[in-house]
């Protein structure tokens, strides 16, 4: 162990030598010829003639598989939001399974079918995956909603899978990661 970590400096000069000169089996052979005692960095310089070559090409391929997998990794799919603009959808949490939400160029209509209550928004569409809601009115509610009519909702589709997406909400009084199927 001492030879090879150090302590004798003639066999890291031969280790070096051989090294340097394997090129070929016949070199490896030659170089401990030389020096028969020095048996460590002969099995040393046998086994890395030997076994370098496989290490090398397999260490290439990890590389070239590696950089496609990043690649592929960071193109990724690109969303096409342009199946969501329109349509019939629901949320997919539990807790707002009565709500169906119909979307046209340029009208969402929320509705509750358990209580009735019917929210309608303007849709601006500001890029390929971003709408903005704009509150126009509010039916079949028991209280004055008119402090909600004009506020906006910004909307961003993040993710899409399959016929599902989530989308960021933000407004004055909301921020959260709401996901929706569609059906129609």
């Amino acid at each position: 162990m001492n030879l090879i970590y150090g302590k004798n400096n003639f066999a890291q000069q031969h280790i070096k030598t051989m090294l340097n000169s394997v090129s070929n089996r016949k070199s490896v052979l030659a170089c401990c010829a030389e020096c028969p005692a020095d048996n460590h960095a002969c099995q040393l310089a046998q086994f890395l003639y030997e076994t370098l070559p496989t290490m090398l090409t397999n260490m290439k391929k990890l590389l070239i598989i590696s950089i496609a997998l990043i690649g592929l990794s960071c193109s990724g799919q690109e969303k096409n939001c342009d199946n969501f603009r329109t349509g019939e959808y629901t949320y997919t949490d539990p807790e707002m399974s009565a709500y169906t939400i119909k979307r046209s160029d340029s009208i969402q209509i929320e509705i509750n079918n358990e209580t009735g209550i019917e929210i309608y928004t303007l849709v601006k569409w500001i890029s390929d995956c971003e709408y903005e809601l704009t509150y126009s009115k509010i039916l079949n509610v028991d209280q004055d909603v008119s402090h909600i009519i004009g506020q906006k909702i910004n909307v961003e589709i993040i993710e899409i899978v399959g016929n599902t997406y989530k989308a960021r909400a933000k407004s004055d009084a909301m921020d959260s990661t709401i996901e929706f199927e569609k059906r129609r």
